[in-house]
């Protein structure tokens, strides 16, 4: 039998007080580490993302474009579409074709008032061309916007709810160019509110969403003023050409806010 001497036997004591101090200030040092990861990094992390996102998030619907469109016909072959176009300009009209999935569809027309839409058919009905009118919807865009926000939101609204009265003004000039009876005036009068409308907006600080929209409708705006200016010059010439006009300002500027719409995150 092996017997331990006095220095063993407090080497042994040393050790095992080192085990008890160990297994008293490993549990205190995790709790501590705990606190002070909870304190300092998840906490504030916690109260960053419901500040921003989770208890201060609004949304707000975005209206859509939609617009009734005077179909003459559809095609899968683009050169048959493009035969029946001939066919139309040789008779004087106007038409137009895009291409919707793997149809091309041949417009002679396009409103946002249905009622404009129903007696330009009726006309075109008279002058022996069969069309129809369909419905064509724009898309649906729901923003998220935090609360301090709310009033470049409002903003926004604005100068949205501005571009669709503009565009409606040159819907309707559209459609008093395919009726004859359009007047220098009615154009002056749709240059000057556009004018006025890139005048008031103004643009955010924030670099996101609203700011993309303020800066889309802008140039949407400027690229109508630019065809305004060749749509007078037609009236003046009477070249036979403003319906032509109006309805290319009219679908580019539709085709240019749905675009805008669709690339907002």
């Amino acid at each position: 039998m092996r017997v331990r001497t006095r220095a063993e036997e407090k080497k042994n004591e040393r050790y095992n007080r080192k085990i008890i101090l160990a297994v008293f200030i490993i549990p205190i040092v995790s709790i501590l580490v705990g606190f002070l990861i909870t304190q300092f990094l998840i906490k504030p992390y916690i109260v960053k993302i419901s500040n921003n996102t989770l208890y201060e998030k609004y949304t707000f619907d975005l209206p859509t474009l939609n617009y009734y469109q005077v179909k003459f016909g559809e095609y899968k072959d683009e050169n048959e579409a493009k035969y029946n176009l001939n066919l139309l300009m040789m008779k004087g009209l106007f038409g137009d074709i895009y291409l919707n999935g793997d149809k091309y569809i041949l417009s002679v027309g396009n409103f946002l008032n249905e009622q404009n839409a129903i007696d330009y058919n009726k006309r075109l009905n008279i002058s022996g061309v069969k069309a129809t009118i369909i419905l064509n919807k724009g898309p649906l865009y729901e923003i998220a916007y935090e609360k301090n926000s709310s009033h470049d939101v409002e903003i926004t609204k604005e100068y949205v709810n501005s571009l669709y009265e503009n565009l409606s003004q040159l819907s309707i000039l559209s459609y008093k160019t395919a009726m004859g009876n359009v007047d220098v005036k009615d154009i002056d009068i749709l240059e000057s509110t556009i004018k006025n409308s890139i005048k008031n907006i103004k643009y955010f600080n924030d670099k996101g969403n609203l700011q993309k929209i303020a800066s889309g409708i802008t140039s949407i705006n400027n690229f109508i003023l630019s065809d305004i200016k060749d749509l007078k010059t037609s009236v003046q010439l009477q070249d036979g050409n403003a319906f032509s006009i109006t309805q290319k300002a009219l679908i580019n500027s539709i085709k240019s806010y749905d675009g805008l719409i669709s690339s907002l995150k």
